[in-house]
């Protein structure tokens, strides 16, 4: 495996390998058997702000295309257990192990669904400068109207069961500073864009996201 040294996220990383119990909870991160192998897999970016509904896109599509679903609040989670506000070093490691996974599963032809925010075109970029050699990569921007962001954080907010929802994605101010500084992807991306505009609750309809990827075919 080849580690990764660039910097992602606004995270610098070194190259020394990954300890074994940290690297042993993201590779729970595992293709299931339908998921097949490509020499030139699919690498499906969704993003966008919290509460637009990316992990319900994200967990729809997975029932159409033969993928290995990963999730960065997941993979924080595994790797942080009970714990609610995540420091610098712990996202770090988080993006880090994370992007070593993709890699590695990239590596082997597994097609990726990568579900995070990544409201930064810099940090979107550089996903892109470091993947696109390996897969055929695609951004899926999935937008809500801003009373429907209001209403879903609402919704977590009263979630008392999970402590987790009293964190910045559960925060009404921290989600109007997200909203204020989201840059969204576009053409200037040099990947291929779709914005979906998920407005209803529910299943999602992901037809029109399935038609966008129909010209991705497995060799």
């Amino acid at each position: 495996m080849v580690y990764i040294h660039k910097s992602l996220c606004g995270c610098v990383f070194s190259h020394k390998k990954p300890a074994r119990s940290e690297w042993k909870k993201v590779c729970a991160v595992t293709p299931t058997d339908d998921v097949g192998r490509s020499k030139n897999p699919l690498f499906l970016i969704v993003c966008g702000l919290p509460g637009s509904g990316k992990s319900t896109v994200s967990r729809a599509l997975i029932g159409d295309i033969p993928a290995v679903y990963v999730s960065v609040d997941n993979i924080r989670k595994a790797l942080f257990k009970n714990v609610i506000l995540f420091d610098t070093q712990q996202t770090h490691t988080t993006y880090y192990l994370m992007y070593l996974r993709i890699q590695d599963l990239l590596e082997q032809g597994y097609c990726v669904i990568l579900e995070g925010i990544y409201g930064k075109k810099i940090y979107r970029r550089e996903i892109i400068a470091q993947f696109s050699d390996e897969a055929d990569i695609r951004i899926l921007e999935i937008h809500t109207k801003k009373s429907m962001l209001l209403q879903r954080l609402r919704l977590r907010q009263r979630d008392h069961s999970n402590p987790l929802m009293i964190t910045w994605e559960g925060n009404e101010a921290l989600l109007v500073r997200s909203m204020t500084e989201y840059e969204p992807p576009n053409a200037e991306e040099g990947v291929p864009v779709l914005r979906y505009y998920n407005v209803r609750s529910g299943i999602p309809d992901t037809r029109v996201i399935r038609k966008w990827l129909e010209e991705y075919k497995m060799n």
